[in-house]
């Protein structure tokens, strides 16, 4: 399918907005990707210091109550002896009492616990929120007091890590899963302590104290609950969360697996995305506790994208709506843009069109000062410059022969000659200056451009030139300034048409008139001769002369020939040598024939 310029242009502009606009969408998306990155980011550090703080508030009094414990004696007593029966750990629990009741009088406030809380540490089974432990040397936790919690599950790379005492060196803080009787999985952040003997030198056990902060059932429910941010805790493979839906967490576990989590130092931030229910979440996690006795704990953060996809949304419906009046508006400028540019070069085709045809009266019309006016005024320029070639071509075609016209103009043709085989033709009128004292002037001229006009259509067809007319005298040239290797012969097939188109004209007169013709053939001087400014293409040379000698001898509808020419032709020619001929000029007798018909043993038929 053949697109039109004003086609092409308006598609042209509609693809360059379409693919700009599409640029600067996706350039826009990125940089609002990125804001809305550094903003979930933003809002993931403010989420873990914020825990962070809490953790802390809640372990500062922790540890020092578990500093008071692990330097009891009887704490000491137990460990080294092994001896956890039931009525010695309620022991044990009665004498938390004391020391409870030491940090209280030490300040609730320096401890970090209130007066309930610190009451909690030592009523367990009625607040259920607490644990207390003694851990042995073989890593077994025994619950103090009354505490019905006395059942726990942990997987087995827990109980290997808690096994091994000799790590207990400092007081660490971190999270396990216990799975309590009836009430099933729970989080509890504890408070891990060594206990020393007495002289220090061996490590007897540790005493942890834990608070239960939340179970796996516990969180958002089965569906996803609208919010601007969803965070957790992630240890042993379980996650806790008061506000993450079940489906969360499974999508959590699915990308942070434990395997996982040994591959990344502290912090994912941002990395991971996941799709829950249709929603997307940026996933966000930092580790809470150094390596150690304690499972690695995380603070897991999902981030909902639900804002940013519906801005991205906008942002494309925007720009498409944009890029949609965008694309209009630029058909529409690029329609009248290439109506203006097209109408210029519609005119100039069809004016190059009407050049090419011969005719060069075109001007086209200069309507801007732009590169297309000057086009137009180039175009026109060159149009009237053509114009007066073609003029100068004509004059020259008609005071000189068209084949030598058409070398000059090209510029072969230069002052100077060189030597060349041709054949010379003259054909005179005979009769011609007292047929001329009978007639009107007029009538004289009208008779002899009909008669030039007639024998020089029958040169140009013999390939000939027509190189000079001397009154009612035609001369042509055969071979110059192309030869054809047979110029003899289109010499003498030349000579027998003119005296058969003359008496086929006559018949047509009232006043009918005779030609002679002459024929010389040989080597010449051909080229231009006169001046750089005025050149005259022509031959020189005795066979000009001879053959003007033998067209002076030809008598009425007669064509002579030299014996060079007659050498060429006399194979398939008629005709008969003329005895004892004298030309003047020359000494002594010259061959001449009187040439009757050019024909049959060439092949060739007569013209």
């Amino acid at each position: 399918m053949r697109l039109k310029f004003q086609a092409k242009l308006m598609l042209a502009m509609a693809l360059v907005i379409a693919l700009v606009t599409v640029l600067v969408i996706a350039s826009t998306e990125d940089k609002v990707r990125k804001n809305y990155s550094r903003l979930a980011e933003g809002r993931f550090e403010v989420e873990v210091e914020a825990f962070l703080v809490k953790r802390k508030q809640r372990l500062d009094g922790q540890r020092e109550l578990l500093q008071k414990v692990a330097s009891a004696a009887w704490v000491r007593e137990h460990l080294a002896e092994g001896s956890f029966e039931p009525s010695q750990m309620a022991k044990i629990g009665s004498a938390m009492e004391g020391i409870v009741k030491d940090v209280r009088l030490a300040g609730g406030s320096r401890s970090g616990l209130s007066d309930g809380e610190i009451e909690e540490l030592v009523d367990l089974p009625v607040k259920s929120k607490r644990l207390f432990f003694l851990i042995d040397r073989t890593g077994r936790m025994h619950p103090v007091g009354n505490s019905r919690f006395r059942r726990r599950v942990m997987n087995r790379d827990t109980r290997k890590q808690l096994q091994v005492i000799e790590d207990f060196n400092e007081a660490k803080a971190g999270y396990l899963v216990v799975e309590l009787d009836g009430q099933g999985k729970h989080l509890v952040e504890v408070v891990v302590s060594p206990v020393r003997s007495e002289e220090g030198d061996a490590l007897l056990g540790a005493v942890l104290l834990g608070q239960l902060l939340g179970s796996v059932e516990e969180g958002g429910g089965e569906a996803v609950q609208e919010s601007s941010l969803y965070s957790g805790v992630m240890t042993e493979g379980e996650i806790f969360s008061e506000n993450m839906s079940v489906s969360m967490k499974a999508a959590i576990k699915v990308v942070l697996d434990e395997g996982f989590f040994k591959n990344f130092d502290q912090r994912i931030e941002g990395g991971l995305q996941v799709v829950v229910e249709g929603v997307s979440f940026r996933v966000f996690c930092e580790r809470l506790n150094d390596a150690g006795n304690l499972p690695p704990s995380y603070e897991v953060v999902l981030y909902p994208l639900t804002q940013l996809e519906s801005d991205l949304r906008d942002l494309r419906l925007k720009g498409s709506g944009v890029a949609t009046g965008a694309v209009w508006l630029g058909m529409l400028l690029a329609w009248i843009m290439a109506r203006r540019f097209a109408r210029p070069i519609r005119e100039m085709s069809a004016a190059t069109k009407k050049i090419r045809e011969g005719d060069y009266d075109v001007n086209i019309p200069v309507r801007s000062k732009d590169e297309v006016g000057d086009l137009a005024r180039s175009f026109n320029e060159m149009a009237e410059d053509l114009k007066t070639k073609e003029q100068i071509r004509d004059v020259l075609g008609k005071v000189a022969d068209e084949a030598v016209a058409e070398a000059l103009i090209s510029g072969s043709l230069e002052l100077g000659g060189e030597m060349r085989e041709v054949s010379i033709l003259f054909c005179d009128i005979r009769g011609f200056s007292a047929l001329s004292e009978t007639m009107q002037p007029t009538d004289v001229i009208d008779l002899l451009n009909a008669h030039m006009t007639a024998m020089t259509r029958i040169v140009y067809e013999h390939r000939g030139v027509v190189d000079k007319f001397i009154g009612d005298e035609i001369m042509a040239v055969f071979g110059a300034p192309k030869a054809y290797g047979d110029d003899a012969e289109n010499a003498a097939r030349c000579a027998v048409k003119m005296l058969e188109e003359r008496q086929h004209l006559n018949e047509q007169m009232q006043c009918p008139i005779g030609i002679g013709i002459g024929i010389a053939t040989g080597s010449v001087v051909v080229g231009c001769i006169g001046s750089m400014d005025r050149l005259n293409y022509t031959v020189i040379g005795e066979r000009v002369n001879r053959a003007a000698r033998l067209c002076g001898l030809a008598a009425r509808g007669q064509a002579v020939v030299d014996e060079v020419t007659w050498q060429a032709v006399a194979d398939f020619a008629t005709g008969s040598e003329i005895e004892k001929v004298n030309l003047r000029g020359y000494a002594g007798e010259v061959r001449a024939y009187l040439l009757e018909e050019v024909g049959g043993a060439s092949g060739k038929a007569l013209l």
